[in-house]
């Protein structure tokens, strides 16, 4: 079909049709139908201010080259099909079949999406997305892509869908719901930006308090990228990952009104599984006291990894909730970051990393604790801080099936403890390591430590073990390392109240007071062996061994920049380079270093600006970092 065209009424086209290079302009809000199939290949479709109504196809759709033009989302024609038989919507070259509601309906016959490419959007809906396929129907989308504004209602039989692609949901203004998800779907990719607020529910908007709202079964990825003041509400779902769960909020400047912080992702009382890893970044413009993501009393089962990135003021709330990780755990709290897992109960079966360098809290107060390998608590008070920044452990109950290693330290002294576990319990399985330096201070307060195997404390540049009041019990070796700023505070403990199994161990470092140390708060089943030489490299061959990974430089950066780490014994390490989506952008290192310090460069000339987290691992040992390329 030649030259220019304008429909400007009711049209019925009863042969296949074809618009080439040409402007097909929509200039009415009447029906119009293909009885046969149709083409728009090189076609700018213009919507004008009077377009809408139904385009009603019995034949099969093909788009290619296409442009899309209107100036409301409202005056862009409904897809509506409700009728049996096999049709096909296909599309290539970036091109998409767009529609303002779309709606199938079928009992007979095929619905089937193509593209030239997996993962290539063929329909985009600017509203209210509805099927209804069941009988001998079926929908399938082909591992494609379509897009929803909207609503999404999609009824029917489970098996009427062969759903194997990704459904985005951009949600960019008030609510959208899930009305009602039959099928399971595959990726599913929610985009939420300015007050859009999508919500898993029932099709009615309230809930039987008793029963949950909506099951759904995702069976690859779930990815959801929040900026904006609006909220996702998960309340009550039971939702079932195949994949990874990779979860991104960001509240801006606009959602700080009155002091107070609006949008939220509202995890209430759910039931969360997902097959892999479980990845959370969270961040805002402004502190607000008000959380990013609430999990109270939820349930969530992670079957791989879990990362937390807590950042520029981000705050997650377990409240109350239980998580069950498979795997390891990694927390980063960074520029006022807050995690609170107050009152939840956590169970890890590998290694529990926590990195804190915030001017907030990380509680885990009346919390149940368990984990399977190592904990590593890293905790630096940073310039600024003014004695806020604390971990906060009270009434805390600890299980740890590894060594408890933990590392203090503070940009100056302010008399307020980096730690405090007042009236917890804490079994450490393996070994204790307690490196208290830089003025860093761990208070035991009341608190209650049984380690199975060794304990060894590391005590220099005014680092303090305050041991007031505590039950103290190690079955093997304590050693303290201690220079002449460090402090052990047992002035509130009864004589012999810690008890040693082993020896006791003090070494002296670089002085010869060896009353910094009561040792007639011990009691020691073995010797009491005090030295006044310095410390060598020899002399803690049982400090543990462990990965050390340092921000690159420079950072922020442009097309390269130098990641470095250190290995404290020969391994065999990867440093693997992801996008902000957990996609695996680059494997930098995969091989055997020898013990010491390594660099290595990384060429992102080809890459796009952004944030970009690496990631050093061996074996069940890994640490992580973010990156910013700026171009």
């Amino acid at each position: 079909m030649a030259g220019d065209i304008t429909i400007d009424g009711a049209e019925t086209f009863s042969d296949d049709q074809t618009f080439g290079d040409i402007t097909l302009t929509i200039d009415t809000d009447e029906d119009v139908v293909f009885e046969q199939n149709v083409t728009f290949d090189g076609t700018t479709v213009v919507f004008t201010q009077n377009a809408g109504g139904n385009l009603i196809v019995h034949g099969d759709i093909t788009v290619s080259d296409t442009d899309w033009e209107y100036a409301s989302e409202s005056d862009v024609w409904n897809f509506d099909v409700r009728e049996d038989g096999n049709q096909t919507v296909s599309a290539g070259n970036g091109s998409y079949l767009l529609a303002y509601n779309f709606r199938a309906d079928k009992e007979n016959g095929d619905f089937e999406l193509h593209s030239e490419q997996e993962d290539e959007t063929v329909l985009r809906v600017l509203n209210n997305f509805r099927t209804d396929f069941s009988g001998a129907a079926i929908f399938r989308d082909n591992s494609t892509r379509f897009i929803v504004g909207d609503d999404i209602r999609i009824r029917g039989e489970a098996d009427s869908y062969d759903l194997t692609g990704t459904l985005e949901h951009r949600v960019h203004d008030g609510n959208s719901d899930y009305e009602a998800v039959a099928a399971d779907l595959n990726n599913l990719f929610v985009h939420v930006r300015g007050d859009g607020n999508p919500r898993f529910r029932d099709e009615q908007g309230e809930g039987d308090d008793d029963d949950f709202t909506r099951e759904i079964t995702i069976n690859g990825d779930f990815i959801v990228d929040m900026d904006g003041t609006g909220d996702f509400e998960f309340n009550d779902v039971i939702l079932d990952i195949g994949g990874s769960f990779d979860l991104t909020h960001h509240r801006p400047e606009e959602g700080h009104d009155d002091g107070d912080g609006e949008g939220e992702i509202d995890i209430d009382d759910a039931v969360i599984t997902t097959g892999s890893d479980v990845i959370v970044r969270l961040s805002k413009d402004l502190p607000d006291g008000d959380e990013n993501i609430d999990v109270d009393d939820g349930v969530v089962n992670v079957g791989g990894n879990l990362y937390i990135f807590a950042e520029n003021n981000g705050e997650f709330d377990f409240d109350g909730s239980e998580f069950t990780v498979d795997g390891y755990t990694e927390i980063t709290m960074t520029d006022g970051g807050i995690v609170d897992m107050d009152e939840s109960e956590f169970s890890v079966q590998g290694d529990l990393t926590v990195d804190i360098n915030s001017v907030e809290d990380f509680e885990f107060g009346e919390a149940i604790v368990s984990i399977g390998g190592d904990f590593n608590l890293t905790h630096h008070r940073p310039e600024g801080a003014d004695g806020d920044g604390e971990i906060d452990g009270d009434e805390a109950i600890i299980e740890i099936g590894g060594d408890f290693i933990v590392t203090l330290t503070k940009h100056e002294a302010d008399d307020d403890e980096n730690i405090d576990v007042d009236d917890a319990e804490v079994t450490v399985r393996g070994n204790l390591y307690v490196f208290l330096l830089e003025d860093g201070e761990f208070d035991f307060d009341d608190s209650q430590f049984q380690v199975d195997g060794y304990a060894l404390f590391d005590i220099r540049d005014g680092g303090i073990a305050d041991m007031d009041e505590s039950d103290f019990t190690v079955n093997n070796n304590l050693r303290i390392m201690i220079d002449e700023t460090g402090v052990v505070d047992t002035e509130d403990l009864d004589e012999g109240a810690v008890s040693v199994g082993g020896d006791l161990l003090i070494d002296l470092i670089g002085h010869d007071d060896d009353t910094l140390v009561d040792t007639s708060k011990f009691d020691v089943a073995g010797e009491i062996i005090i030295t006044d030489n310095a410390v060598t490299a020899e002399e803690t061959k049982d400090i543990p061994e462990k990965l050390s990974l340092e921000q690159n430089y420079p950072n922020p950066f442009n097309s390269s920049t130098v990641i470095t780490y250190e290995l404290q014994r020969s391994m065999h390490v990867t440093l693997t380079v992801y996008d902000v989506l957990g996609r695996k952008v680059r494997v930098l290192v995969d091989e055997t270093h020898d013990a010491g310090r390594h660099e290595v460069s990384w060429d992102a000339e080809r890459m796009s600006s952004g944030i970009y987290i690496y990631r050093l691992q061996s074996g069940e040992q890994s640490l992580m970092r973010t990156m910013t390329l700026v171009k």
